[in-house]
């Protein structure tokens, strides 16, 4: 019983020491100590939508390995499924963790899949009655205005949430933040739209 309790112990020690150098090649001499995934638009994704995930895994002296095989999964394929090349796309809402898979190593993210009206949200920002509000404000409110809404516009085509925040929060500012009691009342109607916007962004 001592023996087959030492021939255990040794080849679970034979494993782990695999697993942690399982990168230590040729090519690779230093072992993989660490396995990361991001994401170019954030942890929100809209259902019908794509992001490329990235894998990045360091050796010990944290420099970046090249050329590994990487397998990918999801905890919730009928939710985000990934591809074998880490794109992830939203199917139906939820939340799924996808995960990148190397030398014995893991890293993950977890995706919030959101079903979104982004056609309508753009239909809204790009009505012609607030291209005419945003051209009877003075050049600085409009030129702030006019950043933010084009910031959400950008944030729609890519299907990145943060920024699309960051441009309904600008928006916003924009608005409180005019002085002239004309400019304050155009940016008090173009805020309707902007928060209708966000609105069918999920983004409130």
């Amino acid at each position: 019983m001592a023996r087959r309790s030492r021939w255990l112990m040794s080849a679970t020690l034979a494993f782990a020491n695999l697993a942690a150098w399982g990168c230590k090649d040729g090519t690779h001499p230093n072992p993989c100590v660490t396995m990361r995934v991001t994401s170019p638009i954030g942890l929100r994704l809209g259902v019908g939508r794509t992001a490329q995930l990235t894998d990045s895994v360091l050796d010990g002296s944290g420099s970046s390995l090249s050329g590994l095989i990487v397998n990918w999964q999801s905890t919730a394929p009928g939710i985000a499924d990934v591809s074998t090349t880490g794109l992830v796309t939203g199917r139906a809402e939820g939340s799924a963790t996808i995960m990148a898979l190397a030398c014995g190593l893991s890293g993950s993210v977890t995706e919030r899949v959101l079903k979104v009206a982004f056609d309508t949200a753009r239909g809204t920002l790009t009505d012609p009655f607030v291209s005419a509000l945003e051209a009877a404000m003075s050049a600085a409110p409009r030129g702030r205005i006019q950043q933010s809404v084009a910031l959400i516009l950008s944030g729609i085509d890519t299907g990145n949430f943060d920024t699309m925040q960051s441009g309904v929060d600008s928006a916003q500012s924009a608005v409180t933040g005019a002085s002239d009691s004309t400019d304050k009342a155009l940016g008090a109607t173009l805020a309707l739209f902007v928060d209708e916007a966000s609105r069918l962004l999920r983004l409130q």
